[in-house]
Order: structure tokens, then C-alpha cells, then sequence
């Protein structure tokens, strides 16, 4: 077992991360133990560390976390609960497995490309998809996504010019309308700013995904070539 003086940062991250890995194989008792190490001492370990000690070791954040970027994972059994804290991150190309997700803990924080199995999210509120929970072409086998676009909806107006999925694969050609381009999450956001859009954009996003008309790698999003072709035999017939 390690052993610290409190207050001595003593390990350096390389070697915190290897007895960490080799400790979620141990039993909880032990687990425990070196989650306390790393949390009661003061390392100058990065936050990515932190956050992941608080998931493999408890099962859901125990401290508040800022700016943090979270890609590739998988997470199951996970409780994003409070009193802690998920402000301005992203989470991308991230799996969820039978989470539990609190709305009120998370302000503005982006899911990009993510995939939500059997979980669950609670206190959504009005605005909660663009000021909390913000997610794109994201992917569940339940209704959550539709939950939280839809919350508010009985408030929308109904004379604005509804966006189509022509209007996203536009956004993946040059002015040719022949050339694809890339582009990222962020600016095709930005490009719809109005709040009804942002709703219907996200469900779109999540279709053209789902479809395998769209792909992502963290913000960046591409369109493929089952993309390209749909969009000339169904659109641009010039």
C-alpha cells in the first residue's frame, strides 16, 4: 500500500496513474484506501486524473469539476448526482451504461456524439438542452433525448421556418455544393443560434448520425460517403 505524509506530493502522475489502473481490480476496501490517498494529499495531479479515480473508485464525482474534456469512454452504473459539480466540459464519443444523470449539476456542458443505454436523466427544467445538457448527435434506446428537447416545447411559437436536414448537409459542402468540408459541432451551433432551431438541429444531427450520413471525432464532424451520395440523389440534382 502507498503511503504519504499528508500534505507531501511525493508521486508523480505516470506512477499515480499505473497504481491506480493496477488498484480497480482490488477489492473495495482497497479501492477505497488509495482514493482517499490521492484525494486527502495535495498532488499536482491534472483534473482527467481526479475525475476518473471519483468513477472507477466511487461510482460518481465527489468533487466539482470545470474544463474538463472527457473522450472515448465507457462508464456504467455511473451517478452524475449532487452537491458536485460539471461546468463548461465536453464529453465526446463517450458510452453510458444505466446512468443516472441530475440536470441541475451540469451548466453548460456539450455531449458529442455520445450513447446513453438504459439511463436516465432527472430535474430537467425549461432551456436545460442549451444552457445545461447540451447534446449533439448523441444516441439513446430510450426517450431521454427526446425528454429533454421536448420539455418546453408546449412554449414554442409555431411561425418560425422549421430547419431541415438539407439544412444541415449543406453545412458539410463547400459553395459548390460539390466539394464536402468538414465542420465542427460548435460552429454549426452557432449557425443556428435561435433557440427553437438549436431543438430541432439536435434531432436532426442525431438522425443523420444515426443514418451514418454524419460521423464525429470529438467536436470536428464529417459527412461520408453514404452522406455525400444521399445529399446529390435526394437534393442537388444539378
Amino acid at each position: 500500500m502507498l503511503v504519504c505524509k499528508p500534505g507531501v506530493g511525493i508521486l508523480n502522475q505516470t506512477f499515480a496513474i499505473l497504481a491506480a489502473t493496477a488498484f480497480k481490480t482490488h477489492c473495495e476496501k482497497n479501492r477505497d484506501l488509495l482514493w482517499k490517498i490521492f484525494n486527502d494529499n495535495k498532488f499536482d495531479f491534472d483534473k482527467n486524473f481526479y475525475f476518473d479515480i471519483d468513477i472507477s473508485f466511487k461510482g460518481s464525482i465527489k468533487r466539482d469539476y470545470d474544463q474538463i474534456v472527457i473522450m472515448d469512454e465507457t462508464f456504467q452504473g455511473i451517478e452524475f448526482l449532487p452537491p458536485q459539480k460539471i461546468t463548461n466540459s465536453s464529453f465526446s464519443n463517450v458510452i453510458f451504461l444505466n446512468c443516472t444523470f441530475d440536470i441541475a449539476i451540469f451548466e453548460n456542458t456539450i455531449f458529442q456524439g455520445c450513447k446513453f443505454y438504459d439511463c436516465q436523466l432527472i430535474n430537467i427544467e425549461p432551456d436545460a438542452y442549451k444552457t445545461r445538457f447540451q447534446a449533439f448527435g448523441c444516441e439513446a434506446n430510450n426517450t431521454i433525448l427526446d425528454d429533454l428537447l421536448s420539455f418546453d416545447e408546449s412554449h414554442e411559437e409555431s411561425n418560425f421556418k422549421e430547419i431541415t436536414e438539407l439544412d444541415i448537409l449543406e453545412k458539410f459542402f463547400k459553395s459548390d455544393k460539390k466539394r464536402p468540408r468538414h465542420r465542427t459541432l460548435s460552429q454549426i451551433r452557432g449557425d443556428f443560434a435561435n433557440d427553437e432551431d438549436l431543438k430541432r438541429v439536435n434531432r436532426l444531427i442525431a438522425k443523420l448520425k444515426s443514418n451514418g450520413f454524419l460521423t464525429f471525432n470529438g467536436d470536428m464532424s464529417f459527412i461520408t460517403k453514404e452522406g455525400i451520395r444521399y445529399f446529390h440523389d435526394f437534393y442537388n440534382h444539378d
